[in-house]
């Protein structure tokens, strides 16, 4: 991954800005870790969110869609990844733990950003 995005995700996560969430990058005023890295982007990239309640279970979802039109609303599209440098895929994480497993089994956003911080070459 690239350090410059890394510091900018993980000074994000520690903000304040961003409520956790689950299961969704974005839902209700919610965002996970993937959620605030594609908000990062869609600031510098111009993307946007979309209502993807209809595609999913889960009540006022948001998916992201990239300006080229890629979109997801669990894991990071491929724009997204390259954009990050991220070479770990759709769903980034360190010895075999996907951040979003993290984010979504209780990892708060700081600690998270602390893995970020120190594994950022291994994203």
């Amino acid at each position: 991954m690239h350090k410059h995005i890394a510091d900018k995700w993980a000074q994000a996560l520690r903000s304040g800005d961003y409520q956790q969430g689950k299961k969704t990058l974005k839902a209700n005023g919610t965002h996970c870790c993937l959620g605030v890295l594609c908000e990062l982007h869609r600031k510098e990239c111009e993307g946007e969110w979309y209502d993807a309640t209809a595609s999913d279970r889960i009540p006022g979802a948001q998916g992201y869609r990239t300006p080229s039109g890629d979109w997801d609303w669990a894991m990071l599209p491929e724009p997204v990844q390259e954009w990050a440098g991220i070479r770990t895929g759709i769903n980034p994480g360190v010895d075999g733990e996907p951040l979003s497993g993290l984010n979504d089994s209780g990892w708060r956003f700081g600690r998270i950003a602390d893995l970020i911080e120190t594994r950022w070459e291994d994203l």
